[in-house]
């Protein structure tokens, strides 16, 4: 029932959003802590909270990205806190082999696409197919 509700409501914000892609369906509720859940269900989990962040697009339609962005970065989470030393040491690291060391502190933690927006204020990443992240 929760995940047809959730559905159905972000299909009807999806139709008001501006910059808003197709939401998919929530398929699944998580039934154990996030400590208990496999890397994969996380994965999943943080894209879908990422897609349900169109409410940002119906909340600031010309901004909806920047707000967004803003919430990742305020306050400085606590989930992020760490993040920031190594995000602005990257931003600073003078070579590629350092970045890549530095990167392989923390990719491990998030999706691609969540990686790259919460880095958006410190660096871009770019991601080559054989040769990694840059």
């Amino acid at each position: 029932m929760a995940t047809a509700a959730f559905s159905d409501a972000m299909e009807s914000l999806n139709q008001v959003a501006t910059h808003a892609g197709r939401v998919t369906p929530l398929m699944f509720q998580l039934k154990t802590s996030w400590d208990e859940t496999s890397e994969q269900e996380k994965e999943v989990c943080i894209d879908k909270a990422i897609e349900a962040c169109l409410v940002c697009d119906v909340i600031a339609p010309k901004a909806g990205p920047e707000l967004f962005q803003s919430c990742v970065t305020a306050e400085k989470d606590t989930h992020l806190s760490d993040l920031v030393p190594l995000m602005e040491s990257y931003s600073k690291a003078s070579t590629k082999n350092v970045k890549t060391q530095i990167l392989s502190l923390y990719v491990y933690r998030y999706p691609m696409k969540t990686l790259q927006r919460i880095h958006e204020p410190y660096a871009e990443l770019r991601w080559l197919d054989s040769q990694g992240i840059i």
